[in-house]
């Protein structure tokens, strides 16, 4: 981080999820994303009405007793990781495996760092 002697002022009506939105939809109608773009599908459970989700498209929603299961495209599985972990407290990871053993290690090496201390 370098400080700089800039400085800006913020409009008063900004809106920083308006601002994410229009920019999101932007991005794909520009074609930036190239046409080999695939989707990284996770499907979880959600232990608690989570709102760090939003802003991912969702590709389906379902009912598995008196919790909302959704397919939710995370881009990739760097992006599953970065976002899923912390959340790894109020959603069950259903698939893909490869994400719920990164947070079962990840979860182990936490555990055993502590225990060593």
């Amino acid at each position: 981080m370098e400080l700089l002697d800039e400085s800006f002022s913020m409009p008063q009506d900004f809106s920083l999820e308006e601002f994410w939105e229009n920019s999101k939809e932007r991005f794909m109608s520009k074609g930036l994303i190239s046409e080999s773009y695939s989707t990284y599908p996770v499907k979880i459970k959600l232990l608690n009405d989570e709102k760090a989700l939003t802003g991912f498209d969702v590709i389906s929603t379902s009912k598995d007793n008196e919790y909302m299961v959704k397919v939710i495209d995370m881009l990739s599985f760097e992006t599953a990781c970065s976002i899923l972990f912390p959340l790894s407290h109020h959603i069950e990871i259903l698939e893909p495996y490869d994400i719920r053993d990164y947070i079962l290690k990840k979860a182990e090496a936490i555990i055993s760092f502590y225990n060593m201390k």
